[in-house]
């Protein structure tokens, strides 16, 4: 039996200078100059408990587990008009997105050992989710605010054949992608 509790924070404050110069087909005579900043700052809180159990039987072994995480995140992305360097705040290209998201789920897994060169495993995952994000903009949208909560299965199922130096594997699993989470912010 184990047990962890974690806790793990990030923060990035990034600002970026970008200048911008057109000029005619020529490429010499200036047309216009725009110059851009961005600030895109990231906090980002994640909090898990886990809890697993593991038990042997002869050629059997049985896992079995719980986990639960919230994470939370604030991304900024303040877009600047840059005038002989001062920063003017263009709202209406700037945000803040928000999202929480927290996740409970439970497995039990088997391994079975048929002989030196043969095993197989099989599991099921159940996990539940509920998120939410937050779009703060200057500009209106129409998801500024989205909630979800669903419930999925992951089954996996293997055998493994091993026959002094080659390795034979088959599998089957579903697996969830998660977003990366210092880059989620929908304007970008």
């Amino acid at each position: 039996l184990s047990t962890d509790l974690s806790y793990g924070s990030f923060l990035k404050d990034s600002r970026i200078y970008q200048p911008n110069t057109y000029f005619e087909a020529d490429g010499k005579t200036e047309i216009a100059e725009i110059n851009n900043g961005f600030d895109t700052d990231t906090k980002i809180d994640l909090y898990s408990f886990k809890t697993d159990y593991e038990k042997s039987f002869n050629k059997l072994s049985i896992s079995a587990g719980f986990k639960y995480y919230q994470v939370e995140t604030v991304n900024d992305f303040i877009v600047s008009n840059v005038v002989e360097d001062e920063y003017f705040v263009d709202e209406a290209r700037s945000n803040n997105f928000s999202y929480t998201e927290q996740v409970a789920a439970g497995y039990l897994d088997g391994k079975y050992t048929f002989s030196k060169s043969l095993k197989a495993n099989v599991g099921l995952r159940i996990e539940n989710t509920a998120s939410q994000g937050i779009l703060e903009s200057a500009v209106a949208t129409e998801n500024d605010n989205v909630k979800r909560n669903y419930t999925n299965i992951f089954p996996n199922v293997g055998i493994a054949y091993n026959k002094g130096k080659s390795d034979f594997n088959l599998g089957y699993g579903r697996r969830i992608a998660r977003p990366n989470y210092q880059q989620l912010n929908p304007f970008e």
